[in-house]
């Protein structure tokens, strides 16, 4: 197992048991890959799937990032040396018949940037957040709006349940492919019971749902995963049938808080 530099500690996306607990949703094995000069050093965990087309005796792969934002990250790199590093994957490319290549980049670590010259990056969207370092979060980061839906929910008497041990996976998959059924999510994209059970082995103290429960009823769920200084909102779901009690607002309160 690969030892990563204390900067990358910060985020759940780099870690190997990241990569072991979401490679299978990528229908491959999890890799790292390390380069180290003393010029700087480079830390890529990927999935490596191989290509589903017969060519003889050679296998040609492709990757992946893991579910999530991650991608190669450049540390300790001496000026002028950053593109050589960069590049730096392409021979062990060539040497493991890699033809192509997918990368979700990190928001946070923001590792893009030092690989505008190698790949072709395209943006898909924005990231979202909550500071949760200031005084009054739900006051200075919460809409008027959100304030309103948690102030209402909890005069719906909605009650919060948690589970930091996936023994609810079941309840959670199931307001899970509510959600995914609702809003046509491709297969490929929806995670399986199997898989989000495991993941709270492999992901032992770093996950926890949160629950909206109204008359007795699950009505809201939200998979949290968090390590070092960010806690992700990763997974969610809902039934419709209660959008009017607005649970998943204070769901998210609650992981906030």
């Amino acid at each position: 197992m690969a030892v990563m530099p204390a900067s990358l500690l910060s985020d759940l996306f780099f870690l190997p048991e990241w990569g072991e607990a979401y490679a299978k949703q990528e229908k491959g094995e999890n890799e790292v890959f390390e380069f180290t000069t003393d010029y700087g050093y480079v830390y890529y965990q990927f999935v490596l799937r191989p290509i589903p087309i017969d060519l003889g005796d050679v296998t040609y792969y492709d990757t992946f990032t893991p579910f999530g934002p991650g991608g190669p990250v450049i540390v300790n790199c001496a000026a002028g040396r950053r593109k050589e590093l960069a590049a730096a994957f392409q021979n062990y490319c060539i040497d493991n018949n890699i033809v192509s290549e997918y990368i979700r980049f990190n928001t946070w670590v923001n590792n893009a940037e030092d690989f505008e010259d190698v790949y072709s990056i395209d943006n898909r969207g924005i990231s979202m957040y909550i500071d949760l370092s200031v005084d009054d979060y739900f006051m200075e980061e919460f809409s008027s709006k959100a304030r309103g839906q948690v102030r209402r929910t909890l005069k719906n008497n909605v009650e919060i349940e948690y589970d930091y041990e996936g023994t609810t996976i079941d309840e959670f998959h199931r307001l899970y492919e509510i959600m995914a059924k609702r809003n046509d999510i491709p297969d490929h994209y929806r995670f399986s019971k199997e898989l989000l059970a495991e993941s709270f082995t492999l992901l032992k103290g770093k996950q926890f749902i949160v629950y909206a429960k109204y008359e007795g009823q699950f009505i809201s769920a939200s998979l949290y995963a968090h390590h070092g200084d960010f806690l992700h909102y990763h997974l969610t779901a809902n039934d419709p049938e209660f959008f009017h009690v607005a649970g998943n607002s204070l769901v998210l309160n609650e992981g906030c808080r």
